[in-house]
């Protein structure tokens, strides 16, 4: 252990034991590799390297794909995974010390103990098996494995990582941001946990608030389509490596299961894609589903709160965090509240309760496995209908011509009148909802009679910019639904609407815009310059010149974007981040320096600017932070580049033709074998992605195998 994590460790944590030998792991890899006998699966692999498997059962070709992804990226597979289980292992530092105690706070281990029996057998069982497959994989090669308490996997730490990831995709980062570490240095309990200089953006599950995340979708029915056809592109947005980077995957099982899509590498369910009959692209919405609680704590007994005049005790346990130091451990105590609103924070505000939408659903998990087997529209809607799935938009389409925008949100039923996005009084429990809102009352969009829609992390109130959009006084205040639009949103209603109808290659190209609207934070910023007092200086009249020459494109051979890119995004990315930005004149100066520094001229291409990073392998890139080619990039010093880190990742687009044949084209970033430097399939999609081309997945069975490079067994590789 680090000298600073110890001493905060004896001052911050009871002591419980001396340091102890650490524990042998409990992990039989004899047992593991005769487990494998029990699946009959099969992993096949394209000319990409992309894992096209297949199995007798559901939970053979899950067993297959754990194996598969392990094969990939196994170090990237044992990350993910230890994200929900760190409670029970054996700490290395302040971050993972710290997410040990959040999931004992948040009562993740106890909610998914409570919702594994709940979960269909057919659940349990795909979870198990992609355990095992990625425990076959640890057994056959022990040399990778990093975390040995980690191994053996099963659902249930499967089921606990998607318990503690799901808020984070609505918001709850941020808020545990704001309430513990509002300045960046705070640590998780202000005092009550292991201090962590970076905050809680040590770990990387909880920064998702801190990257310009988003997602764009289109479904066009055949009325819309100059050719007839139905089509679906889900471009959803992640970062482009990392735990929260999409991995491809084709998933089939000789019980009806023939899905391709995309998952992350902790998951065995593919979170967007299509199958033969159906697809749904997902993009992340920004309902209010977390509130916060101011308590009054009894003067008297720091072990009460007030709640309707009365003082309640506090429900109280310990967490146990075992930490490493040197060839022991540590057994460290921590205390532990709750109140009825939920689990409880010292903050500068005092002591604050939190309480979020999906404290008490744990099954979200399941409805997404059964979107993969639903067959239309109708019947992904009945799934998402039960509101297991917190947040999210579902885009979907089907073969036989419908299209969807659902707004999901497990919205709470709150009472009228508070400001549910501010700071609640706890001492009033009709505050504390219990029962949700019903499906209807949330703004979806059905079979439009423009024949389309789109999504792109915006207001579901303007999207279509027509009467088919939901009126926003239809929908209450408190359900906190976002009204603000994005650039992307901007441009591809605006671009639908002009194409009328369109065919492949005009929606391809509307989802490969790289324009601005005038009306977007980058418009506004380049009129804001232009208007500015000392645009008219020497030492600016280039730069300035340069701003006013460009219109508003991120094209690869655009020689105003990089001066304009370089300027405006820190101001986005600060104001995304809930930080001050940048004055416009200091980022314009920063902007003009190192163009200097590193190219000596200011009217460099865009695309010997922005490019896309693999070890040594540079390929030059078209596109920016939120146009629909999005790509966000972070300054690399050493190349005089930019870096694309977020955006655009995994695409795919599923069409049916007017009789009812399908295509389903995807690309991703980079490669499958993401964790193998020495793969050819590492960075072998890298030319196709930045040109914008795609390669076709077949969907029946026996074409899809004519495909294949190699099949093999998992272990008889």
């Amino acid at each position: 252990m680090h000298s600073r994590l110890k001493e905060a460790a004896i001052v911050m944590f009871a002591m419980v034991g001396a340091a102890a030998t650490v524990p042998a792991s409990g992990f039989d890899r004899a047992a593991a590799i005769a487990r494998a006998s029990e699946y009959d699966g099969v992993i096949g692999r394209d000319q990409w390297g992309v894992p096209r498997v297949h199995g007798s059962r559901d939970a053979d070709a899950a067993f297959a794909l754990g194996y598969a992804f392990a094969e990939d990226d196994f170090a990237l597979v044992q990350e993910a995974m230890m994200a929900g289980n760190m409670h029970r292992l054996v700490t290395r530092d302040a971050a993972e010390a710290q997410t040990a105690y959040l999931l004992q706070l948040l009562r993740v281990p106890e909610e998914a103990e409570g919702a594994w029996p709940q979960l269909a057998p057919a659940t349990r069982a795909y979870l198990d098996a992609y355990a095992d497959g990625v425990n076959l994989y640890a057994a056959r090669h022990p040399e990778e494995v990093a975390r040995p308490d980690l191994f053996p996997l099963t659902g249930m730490d499967i089921l606990r990582n998607a318990i503690f990831q799901s808020p984070l995709f609505y918001g709850m980062s941020r808020t545990l941001s704001q309430l513990v570490a509002p300045g960046g240095e705070r640590s998780l309990e202000a005092g009550q946990s292991l201090q962590v200089k970076a905050g809680l953006c040590a770990m990387p599950l909880l920064c998702a608030h801190r990257a310009e995340l988003g997602s764009n979708a289109f479904a066009v029915a055949p009325a819309a389509s100059s050719d007839g056809a139905t089509r679906l592109i889900a471009n959803s947005h992640q970062p482009l490596s990392g735990i929260l980077a999409w991995l491809e995957a084709t998933v089939s099982s000789d019980e009806g299961l023939n899905f391709t899509g995309g998952a992350f590498p902790g998951s065995p369910m593919l979170l967007l894609g299509a199958n033969a009959d159906f697809g749904w692209a997902a993009t992340v919405n920004r309902p209010d589903l977390i509130d916060t609680y101011k308590l009054t704590i009894n003067p008297d007994n720091p072990a009460q709160y007030r709640l309707d005049g009365e003082w309640r005790d506090f429900d109280q346990s310990e967490a146990l965090i075992r930490v490493r130091e040197g060839p022991g451990v540590t057994e460290l105590k921590r205390p532990l509240r709750w109140s009825v609103h939920g689990p409880v924070f010292d903050t500068d505000e005092g002591a604050v309760a939190l309480r979020w939408a999906s404290m008490d659903e744990a099954l979200g998990i399941e409805d997404t496995y059964r979107l993969m087997k639903a067959r239309s529209v109708a019947e992904g809607r009945a799934i998402v209908a039960q509101g297991r799935i917190p947040s999210t938009y579902r885009v979907m389409a089907d073969r036989e011509g419908n299209i969807a925008r659902y707004y999901l949100a497990r919205m709470p039923e709150r009472v009228e009148g508070p400001d549910w996005k501010g700071m609640l009084p706890g001492d009033d429990s009709s505050l504390v909802w219990t029962g949700f809102e019903p499906f209807e009352t949330l703004p979806h969009v059905e079979n439009p009679p423009e024949g389309w829609v789109t999504e792109a992390n915006s207001s579901p109130f303007q999207q279509m910019g027509s009467a088919s959009d939901p009126k926003a006084s239809g929908v209450p205040g408190r359900f906190g639904i976002e009204t603000d639009l994005t650039n992307r949103a901007r441009r591809a209603t605006a671009l639908m609407k002009a194409a009328g109808k369109t065919d492949r290659d005009a929606l391809w190209a509307i989802k490969m815009d790289t324009a601005y609207d005038p009306a977007s934070l980058a418009g506004l910023l380049k009129a804001s310059v232009l208007a500015s007092p000392w645009a008219s200086e020497p030492d600016l009249a280039e730069a300035v010149a340069l701003l006013k020459a460009w219109d508003l494109y991120m094209t690869a051979d655009n020689r105003s974007a990089g001066i304009a890119l370089l300027t405006f995004q820190p101001i986005g990315a600060a104001i995304f981040q809930g930080q001050t930005p940048p004055t416009l004149r200091a980022s314009l100066e920063a902007a003009r320096d190192f163009l200097m520094r590193h190219h000596g001229r200011l009217d460099v291409e865009w695309s010997k600017l922005n490019q896309l990073h693999r070890g040594e392998k540079r390929v030059p890139l078209a596109g920016g932070p939120d146009v629909l080619r999005a790509v966000s990039s972070v300054i690399d010093e050493p190349t005089g580049t930019l870096r694309a880190i977020v955006g655009d990742g995994l695409v795919i687009l599923v069409e049916w033709d007017e009789d009812g044949r399908q295509r389903v084209e995807t690309v991703s970033p980079y490669g499958a074998a993401t964790g193998r430097p020495g793969s050819p399939h590492h960075d072998d999609q890298m030319e196709m992605f930045a040109a914008g081309l795609t390669k076709r997945v077949p969907m029946d069975l026996a074409e899809r195998n004519a495909m294949l490079v190699r099949q093999y067994r998992p272990g008889e590789e």
